[in-house]
């Protein structure tokens, strides 16, 4: 059986009126400093930006990449500009103050897009390649078998000439009943 536990309950004094007033002061005090703290820092605040439009990337030292979007021609200014017919990421080629000749690589845009619609459309040409020559095939199989068949055709007929012949040369000398 459980014994009861009031032999070690003690009574204890409740806490005197004014070390219950310091203590609600020393937390409303406590309270107040937070609060004047984060309202400092809040005022201090220049600009905030949302979290999901942010991109956080280390930094390295390395060749500039730009994304461009632009429409196929170079026009030559002091400040060229270079325009192209779909999106991507631009790779210079050459640098400001270069001399180029006509027909010189400038830039390179590698497009995700351009890419994926460029081995699509290698697919789809090397499926009419295997088509192609699948039907070349078959082809070729029909034509085969349309030669042999006309090849035993001619053997028959030159055998029907045969036989035409002999039954002939046998009704000429008499032989062949009448």
């Amino acid at each position: 059986m459980i014994r009861d536990t009031a032999a070690t309950d003690r009574l204890l004094a409740p806490p005197s009126r004014t070390r219950r007033r310091l203590l609600i002061a020393s937390v409303m005090a406590a309270a107040t400093l937070a609060m004047i703290a984060a309202v400092a820092r809040w005022a201090s605040a220049e600009h905030s930006v949302d979290g999901s439009r942010v991109r956080i990337a280390e930094v390295t030292r390395g060749t500039l990449v730009r994304d461009a979007t632009v429409n196929g021609r170079v026009v030559a200014a002091i400040s060229p500009t270079l325009y192209a017919a779909a999106a991507g990421t631009l790779t210079l080629q050459i640098h400001a103050g270069d001399s180029v000749e006509e027909g010189q690589l400038l830039a390179r845009i590698d497009s995700p897009e351009l890419d994926n619609e460029l081995k699509r459309e290698q697919s789809t040409l090397e499926q009419l390649q295997s088509e192609v020559a699948r039907q070349r095939i078959l082809a070729q199989k029909a034509r085969l078998l349309a030669q042999r068949d006309a090849d035993e055709a001619d053997v028959a007929r030159t055998g029907a000439a045969r036989d035409l012949q002999s039954t002939q040369r046998g009704f000429d000398l008499g032989a062949g009943s009448a």
